[in-house]
């Protein structure tokens, strides 16, 4: 399949050079085919070619009276000078051309100002920062042109790649959020737990490092576990997949360092993104290498973590150089972040006080039994972490139309100590883990990731169409030290994983005069992830030799391997025909195809196993969509879109083979669940309906959409008490629905206020094989959220100063879909920051949590003993940056 696709991609490409050959002739011809990023709102013709020259560094002659009444469209995108004129110009009744001399003349699109003898003109070239308001006079300009003041209360045109080209936020028609890089730095945001919960339908896993997944319109189960699927939302760096690579499934969770933004897209996105989009994704896009300029910032910072935290600290570094002028750069990136841990572990406390190992089960007696009085030991600063790397980035203009950047990125984390509490020895931020060691290789409880990535993109621009090749090349190492002691006494575990990964993507992007565009690619991707889990008994030599081992001398109680292999090939489109200048409909579909290999060795308790499974499944995804924009101010879209999550093996052993289904009736003895080898891809199907307005002259912005998805092949791990073992199966259904409304506006020159809400009602629609019946609420996703933002800037005693305020209400939830045990959400973030800007000085000062709200943000569902995940205590800091 993926071989025939790429035959009938290169087919469409020679066709549509054969179609397209004499037009481009005629732009290239001023413009030698370069494209330019263009980002230009909607207003008056002198104010919109202005910009244009400024970002183009083009030459344009107009009649200026006549220029300054006629109106022009927004243009987003990288386009060449020509080609960004034609839609800029479009319904506004002047047209472009060359001059004898090679500059681009602008003239009434029925001739009668073709002659420019006695019309005032003007020649503008590198306009700089759009200097308003003053006199023409040999080309600058007059009183009369838009005033200076007036362009502070429009919005900021945000631009996105969430449809595979530079597109206007106002004209995505996808439901989707923005946060870019300025707000990123100002609200001093470093990683996913530091905004998600404050997005509209949208919240966060969070149980330590490398082990965070979100959740997007709550298309969740069972979120702390993805062993055999990955995290229904896909999480992205640029052009570049992270999601499955962590340990459990989850996402490599990169800091975010020098972004240009990210944007987060709600709602299955299986057509452009597969498989890792089921729910939706997060996209974090880096800021690129740029050709004409030296620049670099350097960035430190000090935060305390009150309660039992403490110092907390960043250092980040960014330089930017041009090696050759308008043809090779070179980006680099490095930082070191460490957050102290929050935590305290009161395990000598409670052992001294006889009190609880888990509920109903006291230290005294544990020890009584089973000895290992120095495994109960009191420490602070339990969950410190650590995360060090960089990137560098390449970035290479060989031809006026080509584009090849590489990039290569490292990651090193480390987190002490495991980032809980247990409710049952008073609660707050305490715990009794046991200090593990020899049994655990000599490490205590915690968690090591290592990410190594390489990515090489390559874009070939022609006036009519994009060609983009993107291949990566990936290593992952996890390892988790963990103590389960709550499952029985003094036993320790090693949780490891290594992951190989490499994709292909080629993907062709039109940019046609008429009204058909279209989106076509083909992908490909080979992981070969390698995981180990180890049980020990003792913890400690002592022990092993006081009490004996199963294994003699030896730790171990149980190992096992798990060689992975998974292929998947696919090919996508999305075309797009605008049967009206208002009315645009749109189809897609993807047809992928993969093959797993499980390989399992297991030696000890239940003697040893080897057994290989396999599984391979082929599939269709398909997206409809409909965009209706009556005018520049207003955007209604509806699309049905459907996502997908691939499959997986069961590692079935001999034992369970021969005790799980003694009648032979495929069935999983105790159980309803088939005892199969594998399971199916789990699917979502998603119908919404949104509007996007742009109010009040482009200082307000309103965003709604109302939406409905169905969930289906939902996989679950069923366990059978009859025979002590376990398969994942497809066992249940769902239906997600709500609204989600998101607000933008700008007050004054000054203030700018963001408001934003969502409901969600998520539940089973069919009764699970595994746990949960029809109409039981999905777990961990709060049914309403609240967002309000504030920024404010102004100048004070002649610095620039800025002050933001944001607030985040997020409802409560459970964790476990029959909605019993432990609640969490229902708390208030209020995190606030301001700073000044001294020269290339800033200085700014930050609270997290600012009213120090005490929250359970997970209470965990794997761990019997009333474990809780809570948000981190308040955190003031200081941050000192130096720009060049």
């Amino acid at each position: 399949m993926f071989r025939k696709a790429f035959v009938f991609l290169i087919a469409l490409l020679v066709v549509n050079v054969d179609a397209s050959w004499g037009e481009q002739l005629v732009h290239n011809n001023r413009s030698e085919g370069v494209k330019h990023r263009v980002r230009i709102p909607a207003s008056n013709a002198v104010e919109s070619l202005g910009r244009l020259a400024e970002q183009t560094d083009a030459e344009f002659i107009f009649p200026y009276d006549i220029a300054k009444e006629r109106q022009t469209r927004a243009v987003v995108g990288r386009l060449t000078v020509m080609g960004a004129l034609k839609k800029m110009l479009k319904g506004s009744g002047l047209s472009s051309g060359l001059s004898d001399k090679g500059a681009i003349r602008i003239f009434l699109s029925d001739g009668a100002l073709n002659n420019y003898e006695g019309i005032e003109m003007n020649t503008k070239k590198n306009i700089l920062a759009m200097a308003v308001g003053s006199v023409l006079a040999g080309g600058v300009w007059a009183d009369d042109a838009v005033e200076g003041d007036e362009l502070g209360w429009l919005l900021e045109e945000v631009v996105v790649t969430a449809t595979r080209r530079e597109v206007s936020l106002n004209d995505t028609a996808i439901s989707i959020a923005v946060i870019g890089g300025e707000e990123i730095s100002r609200r001093n945001l470093s990683e996913m737990n530091d905004y998600l919960r404050t997005m509209p339908g949208v919240s966060l896993v969070e149980v330590g490092v490398g082990q965070n997944a979100p959740i997007i319109r709550g298309v969740a189960i069972n979120p702390q576990s993805h062993f055999e699927s990955n995290s229904p939302a896909g999480v992205y760096f640029g052009e570049i997949s992270l999601s499955g690579v962590a340990l459990f499934g989850q996402s490599a969770d990169l800091r975010m360092v020098d972004l240009d933004r990210v944007e987060v897209l709600r709602g299955p996105q299986g057509t452009l993104f597969g498989s890792g989009a089921l729910s939706g994704a997060v996209r974090n896009i880096p800021n690129a290498p740029r050709l004409n300029e030296i620049e670099g910032s350097i960035k430190t910072t000090y935060s305390n973590t009150a309660k039992n935290g403490g110092g907390n600290t960043k250092i980040e570094g960014v330089i930017n150089v041009p090696l050759i002028e308008d043809k090779l750069a070179i980006r680099t990136v490095a930082y070191q972040h460490n957050s102290s841990g929050f935590y305290k572990n009161i395990a000598a406390t409670v052992l001294a006080d006889n009190g609880f190992l888990k509920p109903e089960t006291r230290v005294a007696d544990v020890v009584a039994l089973n000895g290992g009085e120095e495994l109960y030991q009191n420490e602070r600063d339990v969950g410190d972490v650590e995360f060090s790397g960089g990137r560098i980035s390449a970035f290479w203009k060989p031809t006026g139309a080509m584009d090849i950047t590489l990039q290569y990125i490292y990651q090193d984390a480390e987190q002490v100590g495991q980032p809980y509490a247990e409710l049952y020895n008073g609660g707050g931020y305490n715990q009794t883990t046991l200090q593990l060691g020899d049994g655990l290789r000599g490490e205590r409880s915690g968690f090591q990731s290592k990410s190594r990535i390489t990515n090489l993109v390559v874009e070939y621009d022609r006036d009519w169409v994009s060609l983009m090749s993107s291949s990566t090349w990936m290593d992952t190492d996890n390892i988790k030290f963990q103590d389960q002691s709550p499952y029985i006494a003094n036993l320790s575990s090693i949780f490891e994983n290594s992951n190989k990964f490499f994709s292909q993507e080629i993907r062709l992007v039109s940019d046609l005069d008429g009204p058909f565009q279209y989106v076509v690619g083909l992908y490909y991707e080979e992981i070969e992830p390698t995981g180990y889990r180890d049980f020990a008994y003792g913890a400690t030599r002592e022990l092993v030799e006081r009490f004996g081992s199963p294994f003699g001398d030896s730790f171990l109680i149980l190992a096992k391997t798990d060689e992975k292999f998974l292929e998947q090939e696919a090919a996508y489109a999305e075309l797009s025909y605008n049967l009206t200048d208002t009315l645009q409909v749109s189809l897609g579909a993807r047809l992928y195809d993969y093959e797993r290999v499980n390989a399992r060795i297991s030696s000890g308790l239940g003697g040893l196993v080897n057994s290989v499974e396999e599984t391979n499944e082929s599939g269709t995804n398909l997206k409809v969509g409909v965009k209706y924009t009556p005018n520049e101010e207003i955007l209604i879209f509806s699309n049905w879109a459907e996502g997908f999550r691939l499959g997986g093996t069961n590692s079935i052993s001999p034992f369970a083979r021969n005790n799980c289904d003694v009648n032979n009736d495929g069935v999983l003895d105790g159980t309803e669940a088939p005892f199969r080898d594998s399971f199916d891809s789990d699917s979502t199907q998603n119908l919404e309906v949104g509007a996007k307005l742009t109010l009040l002259e482009n200082r307000l912005q309103l965003n709604a959409t109302l939406y409905r998805v169905e969930w289906s092949d939902i996989p679950l791990f069923v366990f059978s008490t009859v025979c002590n073992a376990g398969v994942t199966v497809n066992a249940s259904e769902a239906r997600s629905q709500g609204l989600e409304v998101e607000s933008t506006f700008q007050v004054n020159p000054q203030l700018l206020v963001k408001l934003g809400a969502s409901h969600n009602k998520s539940e089973l629609t069919k009764d699970s094989l595994a746990a949960g019946e029809d109409g039981d609420r999905l777990a961990s996703s709060p049914e309403y959220t609240v967002n309000l933002g504030l920024q404010y800037d102004q100048e004070l005693w002649g610095y620039d100063t800025f002050l933001t305020v944001d607030y985040a209400r997020v409802g409560s939830f459970y964790n476990r879909l029959d909605e019993q045990g432990i609640k969490g959400g229902g708390y208030g973030q209020l995190n606030m920051s301001m700073g000044t800007t001294f020269s290339d000085i800033n200085i700014e000062l930050f609270a997290h949590n600012l009213t120090n709200e005490d929250a359970i943000t997970l209470a965990d569902t794997i761990i019997p003993d009333e474990r809780v995940y809570r948000l981190r205590p308040r955190t003031v800091g200081l941050n000192i940056g130096y720009r060049f």
